[in-house]
């Protein structure tokens, strides 16, 4: 994780994951697009650099904050 801490790199990564449950919650009613900028490649690549298992436990925790917010 470099010189960035902890707290930016997981922060960012549920970005990146609330990102992508809206997109998909979004893209069953509208078309969507994502910018991909230099704000996104930092959250994307944050994602990544944790193991499958966490990511998941990072989307299936954006996937309940985005149902929340949905209704």
């Amino acid at each position: 994780m470099g010189n960035n801490s902890i707290q930016m790199v997981t922060g960012k990564a549920f970005e990146y994951a609330i990102l992508s449950e809206f997109k998909e919650k979004l893209n069953k009613v509208t078309h969507v697009e994502i910018i991909k900028n230099d704000a996104y490649g930092i959250a994307k690549n944050c994602f990544n650099e944790f193991q499958h298992q966490k990511q998941g436990r990072y989307l299936l925790t954006a996937s309940f904050a985005v149902n929340f917010l949905w209704i």
